[in-house]
């Protein structure tokens, strides 16, 4: 179709990436746009945490049944169902005319978007080079950083200049086109179909049994730890800027994309050192591991972030913690590659998501509920700062350097 695999590969990654740069854009909507909404309709922090949280506890809830949707039906038919549904929720939101009718469309987009990360890691996993996975399946899951970078600069600017409503609209029309272009030209090749039915050793696990992994239990609660903190850069950062370091919505526009560059430039160059090493070792997983170790512990500065006098040194300390956060999220798909088969990769990836949300979930209820004090920021900081540090000591201890035995518990 495309005049060779290699090229087709770059269609799936640039595909993939349109689609999760669309999803990361809508749900960051209400994040850059807290502000207004507020005014808008009326709340405070305990009910966007309320919005928030809703959202997250239907994305954890839908993340585990899109995995296995991905795994049943495949990648071509699960994204185009997912984005369909996703982009009606989102331009739903800018309908709203109330909280509640908010919150609720905040609720169906959570129920909508977990599907995009299960099918990138599945199309990304059985279209990658195993020479190059960690770097291409970066790739592809980058839009979430790029979403976020994006979200910033044109949704303040679409609030200045227009309407914040339209901020809702574009992009869930946008999200039909994706959806369309993606259904009628994904396919997945047919070497690897049959890898994943055929190959003796390493058929696909029956979903009841992977729960009796330690590996997976692993990843889990890694994620259930980890994941809180990527969340809070989401979600609280702005915020964060425009109530305690008195950025305006113009300057949170210019500035604001910044550390999410930075979580990509670094992410994708941490995992492409990964592959580096990976080639150089016996084992691909410890490599992943022993960048992961290192890259953890540049979290505790975000201590430093209350004691900042002036906007550049809190953009700088964000970014170097949204470069831990994404470097997370880009090294366990390919880790969930090389140790799991690869007909499980994506009903897994949705078990982690859901384990992800529900840690988000309860990061979320705390911040809300940490006093509006010195004393109260700089503990929110420092809880955010230590969580990657132990969702690195769980993955080093729990997750095997090697595939996952096929016939027994772990």
């Amino acid at each position: 179709m495309f005049g060779s695999l290699f090229k087709f590969r770059w269609w799936v990654a640039a595909l993939l990436l349109s689609a999760s740069i669309l999803s990361y854009f809508d749900r960051l909507t209400v994040s850059v746009l807290k502000t207004t909404l507020e005014h808008q309709f009326a709340f405070g922090d305990p009910q966007y945490a309320l919005m928030v949280n809703l959202f997250l506890a239907a994305y954890g809830t839908a993340y585990i049944g899109s995995g296995w949707i991905v795994d049943r039906i495949g990648s071509r038919r699960s994204l185009a169902i997912f984005a369909v549904a996703w982009s009606i929720a989102t331009i739903g939101c800018g309908l709203a005319t109330s909280f509640i009718q908010l919150a609720i469309m905040q609720f169906l987009l959570g129920i909508a978007e977990p599907g995009v990360q299960p099918v990138t890691v599945r199309a990304a996993a059985v279209w990658a080079p195993p020479e190059s996975r960690g770097t291409f399946m970066s790739i592809c899951s980058m839009g979430s950083s790029i979403g976020a970078m994006s979200a910033s600069a044109l949704i303040s600017f679409i609030s200045i200049h227009y309407n914040w409503r339209l901020s809702f609209v574009i992009p869930g029309l946008l999200g039909f086109v994706v959806a369309a272009v993606w259904f009628a030209t994904y396919r997945d090749p047919k070497s690897v179909t049959n890898l994943l039915i055929k190959t003796p050793g390493r058929p696909a696990l029956p979903w009841l049994s992977l729960w009796g992994k330690r590996s997976l239990w692993g990843v889990l609660l890694a994620r259930f730890i980890g994941d809180p903190v990527w969340y809070f850069v989401l979600f609280w950062m702005i915020g964060y800027l425009q109530d305690y370091k008195g950025a305006t919505m113009q300057q949170i526009g210019h500035i604001a994309w910044i550390p999410f560059i930075a979580a990509n430039i670094g992410g994708i160059s941490l995992v492409a050192l990964s592959d580096f090493l990976s080639r150089h070792t016996p084992s691909k997983v410890r490599s992943r591991k022993l960048v992961l170790s290192v890259v953890s512990l540049a979290a505790p500065l975000c201590w430093l972030i209350p004691h900042t006098s002036g906007l550049t040194a809190a953009i700088i300390l964000f970014s170097i913690l949204a470069i831990v956060s994404n470097t997370w999220l880009y090294m366990l798909s390919p880790v969930i590659a090389e140790i799991f088969p690869l007909g499980n990769v994506a009903s897994i990836w949705g078990i982690l998501g859901a384990f992800g949300s529900l840690g988000a979930i309860l990061s979320n209820s705390l911040i809300s509920r940490f006093p509006h004090t010195a004393a109260g920021r700089q503990a929110m900081f420092i809880m955010v700062g230590t969580l990657p540090l132990i969702a690195t000591a769980i993955l080093n201890l729990t997750v095997r350097n090697t595939p996952v035995p096929i016939d027994a518990t772990e």
